[in-house]
């Protein structure tokens, strides 16, 4: 398991790069591995990820949810150990900072996920 605790600045709005976490079908546009991530009830997520070449499945609980501000979760006793929280703050005009706390099987998967984030984003 690995952690990491990475602080970004894009240039969009707080709604767009909110919309971009919550609406959790679409993660895997941007997340590294992700392969799928199906909202199973109100608090529950299933993920699906290919991880060092296997594929791996868990569920995770909703433990964070504040529109527009914060998106935390962790994975539910008996499945692949992953666990984050996001907190969007507005950094300027048009502007957001992300606060990516996320443990995960691969740190790499974060770093490149943080960087697609942004690309979308920002259009580039």
């Amino acid at each position: 398991m690995r952690s990491v605790d990475e602080v970004v600045e894009v240039g969009a709005p707080i709604a767009e790069v909110w919309s971009r976490w919550a609406e959790v079908e679409r993660l895997p546009e941007f997340m590294e591995g992700i392969t799928s991530v199906r909202r199973v009830d109100d608090d529950r997520l299933e993920w699906r990820a290919s991880i060092d070449g296997e594929d791996v499945a868990w569920t995770s609980r909703i433990t964070g949810w504040e529109p527009g501000r914060l998106f935390a979760w962790s994975s539910e006793e008996g499945t692949e150990e992953a666990g984050g929280r996001v907190e969007l703050t507005e950094a300027g005009a048009d502007r957001t900072r992300v606060h990516v706390v996320i443990d995960w099987p691969s740190a790499g998967m974060v770093e490149v996920s943080l960087a697609r984030l942004r690309e979308q984003v920002e259009g580039r």
